[in-house]
Formats: C-alpha cells, sequence, structure tokens
C-alpha cells in the first residue's frame, strides 16, 4: 500500500520476479502513485501506469522473467 500525501512511485526492478508472480498495489493516501519501469523492465497498461485516484488498487503480473522482463498492470489506472 502506498499511504501518502504526495506524488509517489513505486518502482520495478528486473530481478525482484518471476514469470507467473504478481503483486498488487494499492494508493491509500492521497498522493497519486505512479508504476515506474526499472532498467530493461517493460511494463504494459492502458490507459496509463498511475492509479487513478485515492482507494484505487491494481496488479502487476509478470508475463516474462528473467533479465528484461515484462509485466501487465491491470486494475483502476490513469494515464497522468
Amino acid at each position: 500500500t502506498m499511504s501518502v500525501a504526495t506524488a509517489n512511485t513505486v518502482t520495478v526492478n528486473a530481478s525482484l520476479f518471476s514469470a507467473g508472480q504478481q503483486v498488487s498495489i494499492a494508493q491509500i493516501g492521497a498522493g497519486k502513485t505512479q508504476i515506474v519501469a526499472g532498467a530493461s523492465v517493460t511494463i504494459n497498461s492502458t490507459p496509463g501506469l498511475f492509479l487513478r485516484a485515492q482507494y484505487s488498487a491494481s496488479t502487476l503480473i509478470c508475463l516474462i522473467g528473467g533479465a528484461t522482463p515484462t509485466f501487465l498492470l491491470t486494475g483502476d489506472t490513469s494515464a497522468t
């Protein structure tokens, strides 16, 4: 959970996940949460990589693991 009053980020690093693993992310505080791809990481999502509003939640799913992982971010997201 991200429970802060100011804008914040969750950085996804390549070495943290294997294919099939997933993690839930919730924006409990008023600060806008952005999901950020670390080096060699790809995150796909529509419409974007921000949680939409306070109390929004999403799930980050690792589709391809290894040195250059690919993720899918699903849930209550927005472009900004």
